[in-house]
């Protein structure tokens, strides 16, 4: 099955946009089927401009495509295409050292134009399976075909050719962009068919499939909200995790169409990392299953009882369920990026995104476990006899919560880090120090949740007063510590974009001060918290109350690390302009959820939007239809994926 993307008239934009951010270039002309790998998520676009970034992809089919970068030199590719761009900021010179900037166009299939501005400290090269091009100030025309086989012809200026190649014989007439989509001549069997080029479908085909489910974890409901409302909420966070299956399936075709590009340019190291990949996406699947499992039977669990300590206890440990789901997924999207890396061959950047590798597999275990561990809160508040052990089970499964938003955040840092060292290795080595930082975070704050469930579990069960209430004050320190952690970790997330992103020496000298001062209030709260919680079956109230006052105050004080606005003593406040929280929880939802999904496809577009490209995406034979199948058949496949 082929994914059909009519954009009708060709899209056009007269000049690049400014860079308000680390993209390379742009698509500024574009006109029938084209889809685009864009920081390591494939999509169809219609319409330019499309920033792309380093390492980014861009296929036609029937289509054509014009990308310019910031100098004014532009690739022109022609139907049935397939290229990644890709620049390296380095620093040359033992004495005198000076940035120069190698940019890398590769062919791996159909007809490309180069033309290259001549600029100083840019180093231009296009690759394609079988051979290599350094391009100065010039105009070089390559005709990839299938199995790699290259053709070859300098139009204008000076080249150096190595490698494999035929001279090419046909003519060079620059593709015209404004042919309207159905002008154009048919797409290439032979070439639509091929791996790569179905691998890229396939991936955009999927993660269509997977912007149908909502992508994030909505506030949680105030302690005090109506039941309703609780028992709505808890019901969402299965919607999460289906979503979560569908975007590991896309994560899956991603890593197929990376292998595809490693066996055709024979590089050994891609291949290796992209099948590593795959043997994640597989035991995913298996544990999306447990989490879908998990919070099916919250959902159910909440909708049963009456009392809104119950619910409230079941509806968070949905959410830390649909927390873990997406954590798994961030830990992939990393190895997507190293498996670019190892594709540049750039060493500095494999370095990295290694580590960020590992870092995710550390956030992941730890949002995997503590959902585990949370998910035995329900039977437990469902049977709790006391008030006070309800509220424990509750505050502990606040701090399960944190603990999987926080693992979640953090591997996102990773992803982000692993991703900018495609472009400078240097800036990305050392942001990867506050990502290395936030994975320690995230393993004390697991540690601090599970102790937490421990605790509210012996004050659940106990008859006695001052267990009871050493329980309740100590669990609720255990989610002041931990949302106060989550804060620690987003600081340093924070300063680790800064440095990727260029800032001023002023700046991310600035954000590193904030980061290190939350991670080590963060710390001194949970070591104070883990002796309140060992605590708990002794009845030692005192130390408990103690350690919940001063939770208080550090939750307060991280919350400058992230620019978080003050509330009263131990609340943690919601959204920007949203009233704050009881301690450890969100703010109230904002009337309308953040992983709403996009209108249907077909309905009507305001201009811009991605609905008409989606719309358009129906017309390949049986896309429609899938669609139509709706949540369950979608279901029934990725559960047979599993088997």
């Amino acid at each position: 099955m082929l994914l059909l993307v009519s954009g009708g008239a060709p899209g056009v934009a007269e000049s690049a946009p400014k860079e308000p951010d680390n993209r390379i270039a742009n698509i500024t002309e574009l006109t029938g089927e084209v889809m685009v790998r864009q920081q390591m998520k494939w999509k169809p676009v219609s319409k330019a401009p499309v920033p792309l970034y380093s390492g980014d992809k861009v296929v036609t089919q029937k289509g054509r495509a014009s990308i310019k970068f910031r100098d004014g030199s532009h690739v022109d590719m022609d139907l049935d295409s397939n290229v990644k761009i890709a620049e390296k900021k380095k620093t040359t010179g033992m004495i005198f050292k000076k940035q120069v900037r190698e940019r890398t166009v590769k062919v791996s299939l159909g007809k490309v134009w180069f033309k290259v501005n001549k600029t100083k400290g840019t180093k231009n090269t296009m690759k394609t399976p079988t051979m290599v091009a350094a391009i100065r100030g010039s105009l070089e025309l390559v005709n990839v075909g299938l199995g790699g086989i290259t053709q070859s012809k300098k139009i204008e200026g000076d080249i150096e050719e190595t490698g494999i190649f035929k001279p090419f014989t046909g003519g060079f007439k620059l593709p015209n962009m404004r042919t309207p989509s159905n002008n154009l001549p048919p797409s290439n069997p032979q070439f639509s068919n091929s791996p790569l080029q179905r691998g890229a479908v396939q991936a955009t085909q999927t993660q269509s499939l997977a912007t149908k489910f909502p992508f994030a974890v909505n506030a949680v409901p105030r302690t005090g909200a109506p039941l309703s409302t609780i028992q709505k909420f808890a019901n969402g966070q299965s919607d999460v995790v289906k979503g979560e299956q569908s975007q590991n399936s896309a994560n899956g075709a991603a890593l197929k169409e990376q292998l595809a590009e490693g066996n055709l340019f024979k590089e050994p190291e891609t291949i290796a990392a992209a099948n590593q990949g795959l043997n994640k996406v597989e035991s995913t699947k298996s544990t999306l299953n447990n989490r879908l499992k998990e919070t099916e039977t919250a959902a159910k669990n909440a909708a049963e009882t009456k009392d809104p300590l119950v619910a409230l206890t079941n509806a968070l440990i949905g959410a830390t369920n649909a927390n873990a789901a997406q954590t798994g997924n961030q830990a992939i999207k990393v190895q997507l990026n190293l498996v670019e890396a190892k594709s540049s061959g750039d060493g500095s950047a494999v370095k990295v995104a290694e580590k960020m590798v590992k870092v995710a597999e550390e956030n992941n275990q730890a949002a995997q476990n503590t959902a585990k561990n949370v998910g035995k809160l329900g039977k437990l508040a469902g049977n709790a006899t006391s008030d006070a052990g309800r509220k424990a089970l509750l505050n502990a499964a606040k701090a399960g919560n944190n603990t999987a938003k926080a693992a979640n955040s953090a591997t996102q840092s990773a992803g982000k880090v692993a991703n900018s060292a495609n472009e400078d290795a240097g800036a990305a080595g050392k942001a990867a120090t506050n990502v290395e930082g936030a994975a320690k975070l995230v393993k004390e704050s697991a540690s601090l949740s599970n102790n937490a469930a421990k605790a509210a579990g012996t004050a659940a069960t106990s008859n006695n007063p001052k267990v009871q209430a050493a329980g309740v004050q100590a669990t609720k320190a255990s989610a002041n510590s931990t949302a106060a952690t989550g804060n620690a970790v987003k600081s340093q997330g924070k300063a680790a974009e800064l440095t990727t992103k260029g800032a001023s020496a002023k700046a991310i000298e600035k954000a590193n001060a904030e980061a290190t001062k939350a991670t080590t209030k963060a710390g001194e709260s949970s070591k104070q918290t883990e002796s309140a919680l060992k605590g708990v079956k002794a009845g030692n109230v005192d130390a408990a109350t103690k350690a919940n006052t001063n939770s208080q105050t550090t939750l307060k004080e991280t919350e400058k690390a992230v620019g978080k606005p003050g509330g009263k003593p131990g609340e943690q406040p919601g959204k920007p302009g949203q009233p704050g929280g009881k301690p450890g929880e969100e703010g109230k939802p904002p009337p309308k959820a953040e992983g709403t999904p996009p209108p249907k496809p077909g309905a009507a577009n305001a201009p811009g939007t991605p609905n008409e490209i989606v719309g358009n995406i129906l017309a390949a034979p049986g896309v429609e239809e899938a669609l139509a199948k709706g949540e369950t058949e979608i279901q029934k496949t990725l559960s047979s994926d599993s088997q």
